[in-house]
């Protein structure tokens, strides 16, 4: 798992209600200013795949 994948799964875990992929992707920019926007998109995908 990447680390941004990693700080994803944190803050979905973390959160006490459901957060958009607009407000995962400006959480994490705070934290990781190079990440974009597709991360968040493309990281959930993995969080599935896996069994």
């Amino acid at each position: 798992m990447t680390r941004y994948a990693q700080l994803l799964l944190e803050l979905i875990n973390q959160s006490k209600e459901h957060m958009t992929a607009e407000q995962l992707f400006l959480e994490l920019k705070k934290t990781e200013p190079k990440v974009v926007l597709a991360t968040v998109y493309n990281n959930p995908i993995l969080f599935t795949a896996q069994p």
